[in-house]
């Protein structure tokens, strides 16, 4: 399950529509899509019908956020505005809404205001670092040149604020500043990705904008929450919804397999990134994104397979635990997400509270759904299974 998708279940459990998701730690898939590459459609494919209640509290929690988009639309604050335009993705998702040109074009001359208006809220150049070429409030005849580079220039130790470089060197097929790009991400010593950031700057919208008390789930007491957990649960919704990176062309230009003629180093810089992914990366999705680089760059050593079984242990045994988990695991979990606003550290701190140690058994060893050993690195055969 996307981070995405996870969000889109978030919203319609707050409205109503949904018991509220056991829990906000997400499941991604081990590709290259990025969260935002989830089919919203999948979000109401089974929902059950409404009851009287929860129709209400549908209607008011609509409101509440076409108030509140509103509210930060005509703020004065520049990350206000920039969160606003976060919230039109979101609500086209839901609606199943595609935007037309002008709407494009509305939104994103919106946050390319906010961003020039902001240039050192490293969120705010994220979000127009990261956003589609529709939804910049950039063109031909009015350019952004150091669009994809403003946040790396504030970031530069951060391996993820290089991926909109990257993607723009990759996307204008300038193989030389692709490599460039990947040699910085190579050197960087931390890969933050903005998810935790931003759950923490919607919690404080929430604070500075109550959600009123109709917003409050009814007619299902697994639904009934709190001022706190209501306000976490659309947090994390919006914050799911951010413009993350789609990871396509990190995986593409680290792919041996693909670019044979490439040089030695440029693989070395892949191995590198993939091997900072795997172990610093801030989301589920990126540190398995980071195996995914190892894997395709031809360089993994013996220590990189035994860093993502380490990782696989401690997914296995934390999806274990949040299929069965009480109200107090849940408000511990969102109580680490605001702490740390690290996925991987989330996960982690669940298993030391449940007495589960960090580090699997010698004997144990990642099996595919079918039940057969498989790579940490990936879904092929254990080098330990190959003839």
């Amino acid at each position: 399950m996307s981070l995405l998708l996870v969000g889109l279940l978030a919203v319609s459990a707050q409205a109503g529509a949904l018991p509220a998701t056991p829990s906000p730690v997400t499941n991604p898939a081990d590709s290259a899509a990025g969260p935002r590459a989830a089919d919203a459609s999948e979000a109401g494919a089974s929902e059950p019908a409404l009851s009287p209640e929860q129709t209400v509290a549908a209607a008011a929690y609509r409101e509440y956020n076409r108030s509140l988009s509103q509210s930060l639309r005509a703020s004065a604050d520049p990350r206000d505005r920039a969160l606003a335009t976060q919230m039109w993705f979101l609500q086209d998702a839901l609606d199943v809404h595609e935007p037309t040109p002008a709407e494009s074009a509305a939104r994103g001359a919106s946050l390319r205001k906010a961003a020039e208006a902001a240039p050192n809220d490293a969120l705010v150049q994220w979000f127009w670092a990261n956003a589609e070429a529709t939804d910049s409030g950039c063109s031909a005849n009015d350019p952004c040149p150091h669009r994809a580079d403003a946040l790396a220039r504030l970031q530069p130790d951060n391996g993820s604020a290089w991926m909109p470089v990257l993607d723009a060197a990759w996307t204008a097929n300038d193989v030389p500043a692709a490599e460039s790009a990947l040699a910085q991400m190579a050197h960087a010593t931390r890969f933050d990705e903005p998810f935790g950031v931003t759950l923490k700057a919607w919690m404080e919208v929430y604070r500075r904008y109550p959600m009123p008390d109709a917003v409050v789930v009814a007619g299902s007491p697994e639904a009934t929450q709190d001022v706190g957990s209501r306000n976490f649960a659309s947090a994390m919704a919006f914050a799911s919804a951010v413009a993350m990176p789609a990871y396509d062309s990190l995986m593409r230009a680290c792919s041996r397999d693909m670019h044979p003629e490439a040089s030695p180093e440029r693989f070395r810089d892949c191995a590198s990134i993939g091997r900072l992914m795997l172990t610093h990366a801030t989301t589920l999705l990126g540190s398995r994104i980071g195996r995914g680089v190892l894997r395709v760059s031809g360089q993994a050593t013996a220590a990189d397979r035994a860093d993502a079984r380490v990782a696989d242990w401690q997914f296995e045994q934390h999806l274990a635990l949040v299929r069965d988990e009480s109200d107090g695991a849940e408000k511990a979990a969102m109580t680490d997400w605001l702490q740390t606003g690290d996925e991987l550290q989330v996960i982690r701190r669940r298993l030391q509270r449940a007495g589960i140690p960090a580090m699997p058994p010698a004997n144990w060893q990642p099996r595919s759904r079918e039940g057969r050993p498989i790579d940490p690195l990936g879904e092929s055969p254990s080098p330990a299974t190959q003839p």
